[in-house]
């Protein structure tokens, strides 16, 4: 730990706590200003007034954004706040909900506390050979305070990350059957387009959702095999059911599966970069819900883990 002489913070000293439970993150990036209400600009005052006198403290606007290694007990944690509830039976299904927690961050000098917590946008990527499955949360909070002397307790069980390489994608009509293909990179981004509230107050007192914006995105090679998937959804409005699932990287795996079984597809044609370069044919679905369900459920995650 850094010397209690010394004029350094540096950041390995750093933790986090998320609902509680401490994890390994790799940023927090905070977003968190606090507005300025000043006079008319138009306003003549001559010498009527000191400048301070015509500013006060505005709305707190307190945000962040957090990356944090994928692991079993990340979403443990972290799933049930991501528009999805409460699980059944494993399955996590999307509801368009926005729910609260506190986070607690060691800045080395202090304690930050932020409380009543909402994630107003979340996005899940990785990337063959370079970059493991990473869990992005960008939230908004009500209020940033000094919380002291702070605890910090790790998942009872820690397991391994997620890793790309054996992440696998699957396409086909909503009845099925699903064909896999290979990928090299994925990412499913969603966006709840939270309305903010501060009703009497400077502090945040209400978030709500809007409209949830959800895609799926990964990149195959674009070959005879695959090619039908462009030309067979570029003009059409056909529902198709994507999935993509990943595994930890642990002997008794654990497991997450993305479900869209009624996405509509986001028309891109494959680029040619240079002559050494493959053609790669870029897949973006965005996930809608069936016509006959109530409330949505436009997309659903399975997540086991094997601890």
């Amino acid at each position: 730990m850094t010397s209690s002489t010394s004029t350094i913070s540096v950041a390995v000293d750093a933790e986090i706590s998320i609902d509680g439970t401490a994890f390994c993150f790799g940023k927090f990036i905070d977003k968190t200003t606090v507005e300025k209400v000043q006079n008319n600009k138009g306003s003549i005052c001559g010498v009527a007034h000191q400048p301070s006198h015509l500013i006060q403290p505005g709305r707190e606007m307190v945000a962040f954004t957090i990356l944090l290694d994928l692991t079993a007990e990340v979403l443990d944690t972290c799933l049930p706040h991501m528009s999805v509830g409460a699980p059944a039976a494993n399955v996590y299904t999307s509801n368009e909900s926005v729910t609260t927690f506190d986070v607690i961050v060691n800045k080395v000098a202090a304690n930050h506390k932020y409380t009543t917590c909402r994630i107003g946008r979340w996005a899940i990527r990785g990337q063959r050979g370079s970059m493991p499955a990473v869990l992005q949360l960008d939230c908004v909070a009500a209020t940033e305070v000094d919380n002291g002397a702070t605890t910090y307790t790790p998942a009872a069980t820690l397991s391994s990350i997620y890793t790309f390489p054996d992440s696998t994608f699957k396409y086909g009509p909503t009845a099925g059957p699903l064909v896999a293909y290979p990928v090299d990179r994925f990412a499913i981004v969603s966006d709840l387009n939270l309305f903010k509230q501060w009703n009497n107050s400077t502090s945040l007192t209400d978030a709500v959702v809007t409209v949830q914006e959800t895609f799926l995105a990964v990149s195959v090679p674009y070959l005879s095999t695959s090619k039908a998937i462009y030309w067979d959804n570029r003009d059409t409005q056909t529902d198709r059911w994507v999935q993509l699932a990943i595994v930890s990287g642990a002997t008794s795996q654990d497991t997450l599966t993305f479900d869209a079984k009624y996405s509509q597809f986001v028309s891109k044609s494959p680029d040619i970069v240079s002559k050494l370069s493959e053609i790669r044919l870029p897949l973006t679905w965005q996930a809608a819900n069936d016509t006959d369900n109530t409330p949505p459920n436009a997309f659903t995650f399975t997540h086991v883990n094997a601890a």
